[in-house]
């Protein structure tokens, strides 16, 4: 599924496009998903690895992740892929 995915990603030449004019300085990806640095690397950019996957939390002493939480959406929570302030 992930390799299906990522072919379908890089296979898209539109995306590609449009992801290589917003210039983005870096990738924000998860390091058990090769993708994202696949993306990155394509797009000549430094991937930022986050444990997504991990809901409980532990990752940020050990690698020093984003914090706090609503800054980085999360598996298994009811956070978004949108920063908002209450």
């Amino acid at each position: 599924m992930y390799l299906s995915t990522c072919e379908h990603l890089l296979s898209n030449k539109e995306l590609l496009r449009y992801l290589e004019e917003s210039k983005f300085d870096a990738v924000l990806t998860d390091p058990m998903l090769p993708c994202g640095q696949n993306l990155a690397e394509h797009l000549s950019v430094p991937s930022v690895f986050f444990l997504y996957q991990i809901p409980c939390g532990l990752e940020f002493e050990a690698t020093q992740c984003p914090n706090p939480l609503s800054y980085v959406p999360r598996a298994f929570t009811d956070l978004t892929d949108r920063m908002n302030f209450l």
